[in-house]
């Protein structure tokens, strides 16, 4: 499978939806910010994968890999310990857990995944289990677990192995005016000092003909100060559990084009609308951080629809469509990167009988247009009179966009801006690159003239300065600092433009 590279990189982005409506500014990274997918990476059918934190996913194929798509490339890899998992950043490491042959359990592993400690979960209990794959959560400095269960929610300290009943529904808790019947859900709040859950309810005094509804709610880690709210006539189906939203996606077949949220800070709560109908039914997606959200649909192709988060405003609609239908009969994964402003999506991950298809992308914008970036190149849509163009810039290596002008290298290895006002072309003039990055100075570049040394010019390619004597692999550069990977070596250089 070919090698995706999708490239974000701007001073200030201002975001438009597709409606050619009102326009917002958004502020971007500091420095450039890249999305690499290169399936070769992985050997065997890539299944799933899973957020891990500053533009890392876990991908499940033969093994469980932990991959920079910054770099695009592996950080480390181990035995993938269950078959479907949800994954929780921690200090120092990550908490893998989910449904295996003895119920739910939980891997603790640090950052080069090494496992520390395996949880059978339902051991921590006493004639209790959990029923849901999102029961259990872990603090974020991985000292604790809160346990939803089918009699319960409790939490447990892994230091101390001690384990606290927060909520007993065998003796009917809950407030004075909701019952709690099932804790399906949890995680912590962002400080840690709070658990935060959904599940269902019953209305105190029962009423008549009413069924259980859908709840959420949380209560200190002592059990004190439990809040109870029914979100009128929504019906939860899952949680999903982001770094600063919790988002709680509808019954597929109650979906009424909306998707609730929650501030995992404050525990404030807010309500984005889908712009379609059919919206919401084949699948609900967040990033990790839980500043976008994006919708699937799934006729014969699939559209998916990406929207900020706080502002519920539509980002961007992408339609991926192959000969293969088999690929349309199942929901997709889709995995939205924040930085990089980038969707990883999955199609086929679940079915045996075809390889997994991987498609991404992302988009560029500035006042008048919106950026494209894709496999196939980079298509212009202006906001105003709905004009497409597509522009003649290769997209198999690095990107740049300052706001106003594209950086790219050329088909003759020239490094070269396109300004996307004029929409003028300009290679500089003896700059024959082999790789570069943007910075707030100008552009750090490979210099192939000189035996691949790596240079800095100004962004109008004018005042080029040495700035290293080693030949380079290549450049980049995080928005704090610029990393050089020596070709002598390998090993990476990192100093403060």
């Amino acid at each position: 499978m070919k090698k995706t590279i999708c490239l974000l990189l701007t001073a200030l982005l201002t975001v438009a939806s597709l409606s050619f409506g009102q326009a917002s500014a958004l502020a971007a990274p500091a420095g450039p910010v890249k999305c690499v997918f290169n399936s070769s990476q992985f050997d065997g059918k890539i299944r799933e994968c899973a957020y891990a934190g500053d533009g890392r996913l876990f991908v499940a194929a033969d093994k469980l890999y932990l991959y920079d798509t910054a770099t695009g490339s592996v950080l480390a890899k181990t035995e993938t310990p269950l078959r479907s998992f949800e994954v929780q950043t921690i200090d120092k490491g990550y908490v893998l857990s989910g449904m295996g042959d003895d119920g739910m359990m939980a891997y603790i592993y640090d950052s080069a995944l090494t496992l520390t400690k395996k949880i059978a979960v339902n051991q921590l209990l006493t004639e209790d289990f959990v029923v849901s794959e999102t029961g259990a959560a872990a603090s974020t400095d991985g000292k604790k677990l809160a346990i939803a269960t089918l009699k319960g929610l409790y939490l447990y300290d892994l230091e101390k192995e001690k384990r606290t009943t927060l909520l007993d529904l065998t003796k009917k808790a809950g407030t004075s005016k909701i019952q709690i019947s099932v804790v399906d859900g949890v995680a912590f709040s962002q400080d840690n000092s709070q658990i935060m859950f959904y599940g269902g309810g019953q209305s105190i005094p029962a009423k008549k003909g009413e069924n259980s509804f859908s709840i959420y709610g949380s209560l200190a880690l002592d059990g004190s100060n439990l809040k109870l709210t029914k979100p009128s006539s929504y019906s939860i189906e899952e949680i999903q559990r982001r770094t600063d939203r919790l988002f709680f996606p509808q019954t597929f077949t109650r979906n009424d084009r909306t998707l609730l949220w929650l501030d995992r800070k404050t525990g404030d709560k807010s309500t984005l609308s889908f712009a379609t109908k059919n919206e919401g039914r084949n699948g609900v997606y967040s990033s990790e951080r839980g500043n976008y959200a994006a919708t699937a649909v799934l006729d014969g192709s699939l559209t998916v629809r990406v929207y900020e988060a706080a502002s519920g405003k539509l980002l961007a609609t992408k339609v991926i469509q192959n000969s293969n239908k088999t690929y349309f009969y199942r929901i997709p994964s889709i995995y939205l990167l924040d930085e990089a402003k980038t969707a990883v999506v999955l199609l086929g991950g679940s079915i045996g009988e075809v390889d997994t298809l991987v498609s991404t992308f992302t988009f560029i914008l500035n006042s008048d247009s919106l950026f494209f970036i894709t496999n196939d190149g980079i298509t212009e849509v202006s906001r105003t009179i709905q004009r497409t163009r597509v522009l003649d810039i290769p997209t198999r290596g690095n990107i740049a966009f300052d706001g106003r002008t594209i950086y790219f290298i050329n088909e003759n290895s020239l490094l070269t801006a396109y300004d996307t006002k004029t929409h003028k072309e300009r290679p500089f003039r003896n700059m024959v690159a082999s790789d570069f990055c943007l910075t707030g100075q100008g552009l750090y570049f490979i210099n192939r003239m000189d035996s691949d040394r790596v240079y800095l010019c100004g962004r109008d390619g004018v005042g080029s300065l040495k700035v290293s004597n080693d030949p380079a692999l290549s450049v980049g550069y995080d928005g704090e600092k610029v990393t050089i990977i020596l070709k002598s070596d390998g090993k990476e250089v990192v100093f403060e433009p």
